[in-house]
């Protein structure tokens, strides 16, 4: 079962074969089965415009969580 609440911050983000990068202040929050994720740029000329925001509902993946931490369990999002 997920914890009831959790927030967490993105640090960067790397596509195949590219370097990782982070251009968004990304914050999740995750309350129950339910996910709120907000972005906001952090540089170029969006800074401190929202670059996106959703929520969705989550559930871990069967089998996901074997011989890893709790932290990193895959999610499933339903949006």
């Amino acid at each position: 079962m997920m914890a009831a609440v959790r927030a967490s911050k993105r640090v960067s983000i790397a596509w195949r074969e590219q370097d990782a990068y982070e251009d968004t202040d990304t914050l999740v929050l995750t309350i129950h089965d339910f996910s709120l994720d907000l972005r906001v740029f952090n540089s170029g000329p969006q800074k401190g415009q929202m670059d996106w925001s959703t929520v969705a509902k989550v559930s871990e993946l069967e089998g996901s969580t074997k011989g890893e931490s709790p932290g990193d369990a895959k999610m499933l999002i339903k949006r």
